[in-house]
């Protein structure tokens, strides 16, 4: 066989299995301003409980999330106790599913305004006779 044929079959293969997809957009803070410092992941719809890719918007709220392989993905962004979906859902179950496909890796315009954060969450200790250890913790903007 010719060493130019495989050549070009191994980079062939290689294009396909790089992910090469990306999500993009802007998030806007809880008042519409633009939402510096935040986090933002890309949560594969057959696999709810992992992360397939993560970033931080940029101090214009922009954001890009790379190397995704193409399929279907919620994106949230905000600190993971409270995270806001696409397009501005605090219930993954009604948020928009963002399809990446080969024939449109880059997906862009996925903008959406973070939800109104809760109340501080009260976590109860696993021992109650240590009733001293009752901690409060602030969620991050």
């Amino acid at each position: 066989m010719n060493p130019l044929n495989i050549l070009a079959a191994i980079l062939l293969w290689a294009a396909q299995a790089d992910p090469s997809g990306s999500i993009s957009g802007t998030i806007r803070s809880q008042t519409g301003g633009l939402a510096p410092r935040v986090r933002v992941v890309a949560i594969a719809v057959t696999k709810p409980d992992a992360v397939e890719s993560t970033a931080q918007t940029d101090t214009a709220g922009r954001y890009r999330l790379e190397k995704l392989a193409p399929g279907r993905y919620y994106v949230a962004a905000g600190p993971a106790a409270v995270q806001t979906f696409h397009p501005g859902t605090s219930s993954q179950s009604v948020a928009t599913i963002v399809t990446v496909t080969p024939d449109a890796a880059r997906v862009s315009r996925m903008d959406f305004q973070l939800g109104t954060l809760s109340s501080p969450d009260r976590v109860t200790p696993l021992n109650p006779l240590l009733s001293c250890c009752n901690l409060n913790f602030l969620t991050e903007d």
